[in-house]
């Protein structure tokens, strides 16, 4: 109980002709005019930063945008030391916002190819390994009287858990063991967004 997260699966469809400004996955990046685009520099030893994804707000109304943000893009580097960034983006940001041409250096598994998003609204709970083992034994019982002998972890998971799809909001699926992590300041992370790989 209080535990429900609504979460928005993205559904990605391959799509070189999705417009710049549509929710999308991969290249090119677009990036406000009067702020300095994220290329590195090997003079100073920082990495080019290569778009993951654009996401709208009005297409992921399930997703907490902050203030009066309406895009958020999400950029990274998975080199030899990975680097992700999230920037959200104020209306009067987007207006100034151009496409740009990250400075190379990337290898091919690190370049998404561009896809179009289809987002899907859904509810999820936390993983079965994130449950109170009273929650656990609970519904082990539940499940026994509907369907027989329980099976908890399996259909747990694929009834109420995390998906593992591409998706924004939500909770993070891990395969066995709740590895959700703590900030320095004793908060627990909340799932901004993932990839299906």
């Amino acid at each position: 109980e209080g535990k429900a997260r609504t979460a928005c699966l993205f559904h990605p469809q391959p799509a070189a002709d999705v417009a710049l400004r549509e929710s999308r996955i991969g290249e090119p990046l677009l990036w406000p005019g009067d702020s300095a685009p994220p290329i590195g520099s090997s003079a100073h030893s920082t990495p080019n930063l290569f778009p993951v994804v654009h996401l709208n707000k009005k297409d992921f109304a399930g997703v907490q945008f902050p203030g009066a943000t309406e895009l958020l893009q999400v950029v990274w580097n998975p080199g030899l030391h990975p680097v992700a960034r999230a920037y959200w983006r104020t209306p009067s940001e987007m207006e100034t916002m151009r496409p740009i041409s990250s400075a190379g250096g990337a290898e091919p598994r690190w370049t998404l190819h561009r896809a179009r998003l289809l987002p899907e609204i859904v509810v999820e709970y936390p993983s079965w390994a994130a449950l109170p083992s009273k929650v656990r034994r609970d519904f082990d019982k539940w499940l026994s009287k509907q369907l027989g002998p329980p099976d908890g972890p399996p259909a747990y998971e694929f009834e109420f858990g995390p998906s593992p799809s591409s998706k924004a909001g939500g909770y993070a699926h891990w395969l066995w063991n709740d590895d959700t992590p703590t900030c320095e300041c004793g908060s627990i992370m909340e799932h901004l967004f993932s990839l299906a790989t």
